[in-house]
């Protein structure tokens, strides 16, 4: 929550007058509502003046709705009922980036809810209560209730954005000298070796050729006792098993190990069993491959039967799980795919290289359209390479596409959140249009994945000005 209160900034700002004010305060106690909203339907405000305040007072961006086109199938993303529980609409979608228009930005326990509900991130802007209760009204008047089903994507790019949306930040920060060394105008050279699946060749790749004593199995968990119990069946069981420790480590596995069975945690660290297990499924590449994915009992809610089957998982297990249990879903599902691993499609590692190589010597040529078009057929190859993404971005940074250029760098970060590149420049991104909020914490974790002393130096530094 801002500590600064938006009438104590509209009244510095000279947009209205304590008088105003009184008079909203005095309407607001008879009809309720937010003050601004109040002070924009008393007409004391215009949309767009208090739109730009209120991105000011949070630190985020905001949007005028009355300039912004919203399609059906955005909308279809996120029911009335939770639209009008958090007085919030859907604005558009990138990838696995949803953004949203919300009354209160901050909510934590509703962008939870959202992104568990829908399986997406979600970057919530500012706007005006009532503007968006009434967009709510007429928006949702139309479209006949159904449930929610994520559509399948190949790495990201299925898309639906508005044809119109004016986004309005609250001030243009000036950057400090010391931060030009930060804001790299060339794309960082590609280096095959900070990507497992594209420098791991086939003849690299373990052979697996029969049932049982030659499948592999990955168990993806941060618990080491319960992965120690697992791997004691399952090798006294005959079947080979190796371990990742968190969602990255394990994506990472599955691209260079193609095991042929994956057992997953669903809470998992930095990127969540949940995520992974709709990643890899909704990847042509992977989606063959069986996962038990292994959930824990909800506190604040239960995880529906519809949710669980958009996930996609083989099979659904709540801890605590017998070894008996597990050891019995896991011999099932090997038996029905003994060579899991072998019916993958290999990934064409030498078209990747020549793909990225391209579009970086067209990013170089500053033909930007055409680098677009190298990188997302790279990641049309494989979808899960950090990298290309962060790439991608790069493009869409410097032909103005603000929205695709966050998606994309979000994406980077998602799939490995000690990229340090991704982060600079998202937080680069962020606070030149002003968002301090969202490019502060971007900072610190930025500071928190960069391994070069004199530039975590020079960052902590601008982080220190930021935040006095």
């Amino acid at each position: 929550m801002s500590t600064v209160q938006l009438t104590e900034i509209l009244l510095q700002a000279g947009i209205v007058t304590r008088n105003d004010i009184s008079r909203a305060l005095n309407h607001q106690a008879d009809h309720g509502g937010k003050i601004g909203s109040t002070l924009f339907e008393l007409g004391m405000v215009s949309e767009k003046q208090l739109v730009h305040y209120l991105s000011k007072q949070f630190g985020i961006p905001g949007i005028d709705l009355s300039r912004t086109t919203l399609t059906t199938s955005v909308l279809r993303i996120i029911p009335a009922i939770i639209a009008r529980k958090y007085t919030l609409i859907p604005l558009s979608f990138h990838g696995e980036l949803l953004t949203v228009a919300m009354a209160e930005p901050h909510n934590e326990r509703a962008i939870d809810e959202l992104a568990f509900m829908t399986g997406r991130r979600i970057s919530a802007y500012v706007a005006i209560e009532n503007v968006i209760k009434q967009a709510i009204d007429r928006c949702y008047s139309g479209i006949p209730i159904e449930p929610y089903q994520r559509p399948l994507s190949d790495g990201g790019s299925s898309e639906n954005t508005p044809a119109q949306m004016e986004i309005i930040r609250g001030s243009e920060l000036l950057l400090h000298g010391v931060m030009s060394t930060l804001d790299d105008q060339v794309l960082p050279a590609f280096d095959q070796t900070l990507d497992p699946a594209v420098a791991v060749r086939d003849d690299q790749l373990p052979v697996i050729k029969t049932p049982r004593s030659q499948q592999l199995v990955l168990i993806v968990d941060d618990d080491y006792e319960v992965s120690a119990i697992w791997t004691t069946l399952l090798t006294e069981a005959g079947y080979r098993v190796a371990h990742a420790r968190n969602g990255v480590d394990g994506l990472k596995k599955v691209r260079c190990l193609k095991p042929d069975l994956l057992i997953l945690n669903a809470l998992l660290a930095e990127l969540n069993g949940f995520t992974l297990c709709e990643r890899l499924k909704n990847n042509r590449h992977y989606r063959l491959i069986p996962i038990i994915l292994v959930t824990s009992p909800y506190s604040s809610w239960q995880i529906d039967p519809k949710t669980k089957k958009n996930y996609n998982a083989d099979i659904l297990l709540e801890k605590p799980v017998s070894p008996t249990l597990l050891l019995e879903k896991a011999i099932q599902l090997l038996l029905q795919n003994p060579g899991a691993s072998e019916s993958l499609p290999d990934l064409p590692s030498d078209n990747i290289g020549r793909l990225i190589e391209q579009g970086i010597a067209a990013y170089k040529e500053k033909s930007f359209a055409s680098a677009q078009h190298f990188f997302l057929e790279a990641i049309h190859i494989d979808g899960l390479a950090p990298k290309i993404h962060y790439y991608l971005g790069k493009t869409y940074e410097k032909t103005g596409d603000t929205i695709k250029a966050i998606a994309s760098f979000e994406q980077a970060i998602v799939i490995d959140p000690h990229f340090f590149y991704a982060t600079k420049d998202l937080a680069l991104l962020y606070e030149k249009r002003g968002f301090q909020q969202k490019a502060i914490k971007l900072w610190e974790q930025a500071i928190a994945t960069c391994t070069d002393s004199s530039l975590k130096q020079k960052i902590k530094d601008h982080l220190i000005r930021l935040l006095d």
